[in-house]
C-alpha cells in the first residue's frame, strides 16, 4: 500500500513539470513570487548589484542608485510585509483574477499602521518579473516610515550592529532561549487543555482517574505539547521584526513541524481508539469486527499518511492542484498495474465481512493447518504446527477452500482395528458387545451418532471401525478421549482370547487433522 502511495505522489510530482514553460530567466524571475524571493535571497546577502536586477530602472540608473535602492527596499519588505509569500502568484502569467492587467502584479504592504497596495511588479515582453519603476520611485518615501523595534534601544550596541546571516545577533538569541519556554509554555497549556477533557473522557468511558491519566501520557500528551510549544514560539517570532526571508523560511519549519505534529496526534488517537474498539469487539465474542477494525486501522493509518504528506508538499510550494491529478491518475495507473494488490486486499476485506475467520482461529488453509495470526492488506499470515509463519495471499486465500477447525463443535474419532484372522465369531461378538457398551456409556462422545462395527473379513484379519463424536473442541481432551477408548478395546481384545493382526493390508485410517495449542 505504502509503495502504491509513493508511486501516485511521484506521478502527480512529474506531470506538473511536463507542463510547458517559458524561456527561462537567468536570474530566474518568471513568477512574482520567484521575482520577489530572488530579490530579497540576494539583498539578504548583501549582493546588491544582483538585488538590482530585479528592479525597473534604465542601467545608468541602476548603476548609480540600484544598490541604494535594493538595499532600502529590503528593509520595507523587512518591516512592512506582514502577509505569506505563498500568497503572491507562482504562476508565470501571474494571478489572472486580481482585476489588474495581465502584465501587473500587486503586493499589499502594511504601511503606517494602514494597509495599503504600495508594491507592484511589471511583467517584461521577454516574460521576466521586475518590481516596477513606480514602486521604485517610492522606496526612499517607504524607507523613510521604517519603524524598527524599540527593544534595540535597550540593548548592548554589538547585539544590535552585529549580526549573522544578515540578521542581528539579538533576535538570532531571544529565538533560541524562547525555546525552552515555549516548551514549558506548550506542556502547560495542554494540561489546561485536557483538564476538562479528562473529566469528560472518564465520565463517557468510564474507569479510574489513573487508567485516564495513563492514556493522557501515551496517547496525546507529548504531541499536543509539541503543538502548543511551536504555536508559542511562531506568536513569539512574529514579534522581534526577524527578516521577512528568514520569517518566510521559519513559518515553512513550523508548517511542517505542525503537520507532523499534528499526523503524531491523529496517529496515536486512530491506534487507541481501534485498540479499544478491538478489546471491546473481542469481549463481547465479536470477533469477526475485531479482524475488520484491524484491517480498518491500517487503511486509515494509511490514507493519513497520504493526506499529511500532500499537506507537507503543498507547505513546502508544490502545487497541490498537480498532485491532486498526479493522484487521479496514479488510481489508473494503480487499477492497471496493481490488480494484484487490489484483490488481495479486496480479498482480506470479504474474508473478514464474511467471517471465514478471525485472528486466533485454528484453520485448514489447503493442505497447511496453523493458527491465524494476523489479517494484513496484502496478506494472511498463519503459524503452523511447526511453529513456521505461512503468508498466503488474500486474493489466494479468497478462491481457497478453508476449513475452520474452531468452529466446530465436536471432534471426528475414526480408527480402524484389525484383529487376527484366526479370531472365532465369538470371540469376535464379544469384543464388539464390550466394546459397544463402552462406547454408548461414555458421557464423552455422541449419541447415536457413536459406534463400532466389524467392517470387513479379509485373508490378513478382520476389520473393526470406530466411527464416534468426542464433544470437546479442546484437542488435547480429544486425544485424552481417543487414547482411553483405545486402550479399553486393546484390554477386551486380550480377554476375548484373541489378538491384534501384525500384519493386514488395506488398513485405512482417518484421523482428526492436529489442533493446535
Amino acid at each position: 500500500m505504502f509503495r502504491i502511495l509513493l508511486t501516485a505522489v511521484s506521478l502527480a510530482l512529474i506531470l506538473p513539470a511536463q507542463t510547458p514553460s517559458p524561456t527561462p530567466d537567468p536570474l530566474g524571475r518568471n513568477s512574482p513570487r520567484a521575482t520577489v524571493i530572488g530579490f530579497l535571497q540576494a539583498a539578504q546577502r548583501d549582493r546588491l548589484r544582483v538585488a538590482a536586477e530585479y528592479l525597473e530602472m534604465t542601467e545608468a540608473d541602476r548603476n548609480a542608485r540600484g544598490a541604494r535602492m535594493a538595499q532600502q527596499l529590503r528593509a520595507v519588505f523587512d518591516n512592512a510585509y506582514r502577509g505569506s509569500l505563498d500568497t503572491i502568484s507562482i504562476r508565470p502569467e501571474g494571478a489572472l483574477d486580481d482585476g489588474l492587467p495581465a502584465d501587473r502584479e500587486e503586493i499589499v504592504l502594511d504601511a503606517h499602521g494602514a494597509t495599503a497596495s504600495v508594491l507592484g511588479l511589471v511583467r517584461t515582453p521577454g516574460g521576466a518579473w521586475l518590481i516596477s519603476s513606480e514602486t521604485v520611485a517610492r522606496i526612499p518615501d517607504l524607507y523613510s516610515h521604517i519603524a524598527y523595534p524599540a527593544v534595540e534601544e535597550h540593548l548592548p550596541e554589538v547585539l544590535v550592529r552585529q549580526s549573522f546571516l544578515s540578521m542581528p545577533l539579538w533576535q538570532w538569541l531571544t529565538a533560541l532561549l524562547f525555546i525552552p519556554v515555549a516548551l514549558g509554555a506548550g506542556w502547560i497549556s495542554a494540561r489546561l487543555l485536557m483538564g476538562p477533557l479528562r473529566a469528560v473522557l472518564r465520565r463517557i468511558r468510564g474507569g479510574s482517574s489513573g487508567e485516564t491519566n495513563l492514556w493522557w501520557r501515551n496517547s496525546v500528551g507529548a504531541p499536543m505539547a509539541a503543538i502548543f510549544a511551536m504555536l508559542a514560539h511562531l506568536l513569539f517570532v512574529n514579534t522581534l521584526g526577524v527578516p521577512l526571508l528568514y520569517r518566510y523560511y521559519y513559518l515553512r519549519i513550523v508548517i511542517v513541524s505542525l503537520l507532523v505534529a499534528v499526523g503524531w496526534l491523529l496517529w496515536r488517537l486512530v491506534d487507541h481508539g481501534f485498540r479499544r474498539g478491538v478489546e471491546n469487539a473481542r469481549a463481547a465474542g465479536r470477533g469477526s469486527a475485531a479482524s475488520l477494525l484491524l484491517l480498518g486501522r491500517r487503511i486509515l493509518k494509511a490514507l493519513l499518511l497520504l493526506v499529511i504528506g500532500i499537506a507537507i508538499l503543498a507547505a513546502l510550494g508544490f502545487q497541490t492542484s498537480g498532485i491532486l491529478t498526479g493522484l487521479g491518475i496514479g488510481g489508473i495507473a494503480i487499477a492497471l498495474a496493481a490488480q494484484k494488490t487490489i484483490e488481495n486486499l479486496f480479498g482480506g476485506v470479504s474474508l473478514v465481512t464474511d467471517e471465514v475467520f478471525r485472528v486466533g482461529d485454528v484453520c485448514k488453509l489447503g493442505d497447511r493447518v496453523g493458527t491465524i495470526e494476523d489479517i494484513g492488506l496484502r496478506s494472511t499470515r498463519l503459524r503452523t504446527k511447526e511453529r513456521s509463519e505461512l503468508s498466503i495471499p488474500n486474493g489466494a486465500l479468497a478462491a481457497m477452500n478453508i476449513e475452520n477447525l474452531t468452529h466446530r463443535d465436536k471432534i471426528l474419532m475414526e480408527k480402524s482395528i484389525w484383529l487376527r484372522v484366526e479370531s472365532t465369531p465369538a470371540q469376535l461378538r464379544l469384543v464388539l458387545e464390550r466394546s459397544r457398551a463402552l462406547i454408548e456409556a461414555h458421557p464423552k462422545l455422541a449419541h447415536p451418532d457413536s459406534r463400532i462395527r466389524l467392517a470387513s473379513i479379509e485373508e490378513t484379519g478382520h476389520k473393526l471401525e470406530i466411527f464416534a463424536f468426542v464433544e470437546t473442541k479442546d484437542f488435547v481432551e480429544y486425544l485424552g478421549v481417543q487414547e482411553e477408548i483405545l486402550l479399553r478395546v486393546s484390554e477386551y481384545v486380550l480377554e476375548a482370547g484373541t489378538n491384534l493382526a501384525s500384519r493386514h493390508s488395506g488398513n485405512r485410517s482417518s484421523a482428526p487433522i492436529p489442533d493446535l495449542d
